[in-house]
């Protein structure tokens, strides 16, 4: 059995956990990974192959090859396992994957409610003889220092906003006030190669998305330089990048600015900015055609999973939007949410090759890692404790 097999199973563990914590039980999303993860294991079990969880040991086995648990954004799922009573979880025979839905709900009971603990692991075997959870303690993410940009950088967010509230309001730009922008995007210190890309704290609610967005165009950039080199073509994908969430712009405010938990009206409303982000776009003269493109499919993911619903079965997404899928899954584990604090840069390059192929398309996985950043994304506060430090930080994980 390929290696791969065990890194898909563990990043398709984590996305089905992870969609328990953030969508209610009925929720199509969550259904759709909670669906992939029990085909994933049911595929493997009928083809007579051996599949363990290790909580205590923190890793994945499938027959033979294994997929470390390492990065930190397991620790909420391994965490959640040993306060439900798992120690090694086989899931050999499971060929319906019923075993592993029940493993899944019980492991999002345990991160969901903090009282729960000691839950029995449904139809599930202990291995004898490995060491009892009880002997472990689970290590809790503690969250990165996150400071507000610098006015210069507070500047470029509004220049951001004022070009998607003209879209939004006129649909019209201003074709210097975007080549202002884009020239402001590509001045921030850090190229990827040489040194490490900059990148913004999305911590402040009023400005998370347009510092998201700017996260996600300067790793777009980088990839483009070393994908298409043309300078034009460039330029707009960076654009794309900034204006792929603007139909967030028609949620309510409370909505965009939550830090709370949505409910499923919520995560509806909020899954339906591609489409209205498109058809601003679309709507906008003057604007690449590829920019809306990228809007309407940014959120979509290989195999039909993602979302909006495909036109039709056969749609297959622009080279474009693969790369800034993958750009945009980056910026996102790099940044803090209110649910988990943010990965550093070694633990999310392996959290992102994991979710190669599974998830996002390996090509542009590669591209993004090994030819458009090979140097690593920093955040101020770690800009901060590298200098402290010496500048001797390594934030490709191993590269």
């Amino acid at each position: 059995m390929a290696e791969e097999s065990a890194a898909e199973l563990a990043a398709s563990l984590w996305l089905a956990f992870d969609g328990g914590r953030a969508y209610a039980p009925e929720h199509r999303e969550r259904v759709r990974r909670e669906t992939e993860l029990c085909s994933i294991v049911a595929g493997l079990a009928a083809r007579g192959i051996p599949l363990r969880l290790d909580f205590v040991r923190r890793d994945v086995r499938v027959g033979d090859d294994a997929s470390p648990l390492a990065s930190p954004l397991f620790d909420d799922l391994v965490e959640a396992g040993l306060r439900a009573g798992f120690r090694v979880v086989m899931l050999d025979g499971d060929d319906e994957g019923l075993q592993t839905l029940g493993l899944l709900s019980s492991l999002v009971e345990a991160a969901t409610s903090p009282a729960s603990s000691g839950l029995p692991a449904p139809s599930a075997a202990s291995v004898p003889g490995e060491p009892d959870a009880t002997d472990t303690q689970p290590v809790r993410v503690a969250s990165t220092p996150v400071e507000l940009p610098p006015s210069p950088w507070s500047e470029l967010v509004d220049k951001l906003d004022a070009l998607w509230n003209g879209i939004a309001d006129h649909r019209e730009i201003d074709d210097d006030e975007v080549d202002d922008l884009l020239l402001r995007v590509e001045e921030l210190p850090g190229d990827g190669v040489e040194t490490p890309l900059r990148l913004f704290d999305e911590v402040d609610p009023e400005t998370r998305l347009l510092v998201h967005a700017i996260n996600v165009a300067r790793l777009t950039r980088a990839a483009a330089q070393a994908a298409l080199g043309k300078p034009e073509a460039v330029r707009a994908l960076m654009l794309a990048a900034l204006l792929a969430d603007i139909g967030m712009i028609a949620s309510p405010r409370d909505l965009r600015r939550s830090d709370a938990r949505l409910g499923p009206r919520e995560i509806e409303r909020m899954q339906a900015h591609p489409l209205l982000g498109a058809r601003l776009l679309l709507a906008t003269p003057r604007l690449p055609e590829i920019v809306g493109v990228v809007a309407f499919e940014h959120h979509m993911r290989t195999g039909g999973r993602g979302y909006p619903d495909r036109p039709h079965p056969d749609w297959r997404c622009r080279p474009e939007s693969l790369l800034v899928q993958a750009a945009d899954t980056h910026a996102a584990i790099r940044a803090e949410r209110p649910w988990r604090a943010a990965l550093g840069e070694p633990e999310a390059r392996i959290l992102l090759r994991q979710l190669a192929g599974g998830w996002l398309d390996p090509e542009m996985v590669v591209l993004l890692l090994d030819e458009a950043v090979p140097a690593g994304c920093l955040l101020p506060a770690e800009v901060d404790a590298d200098c402290a430090g010496g500048n001797g930080a390594d934030t490709t994980g191993g590269r």
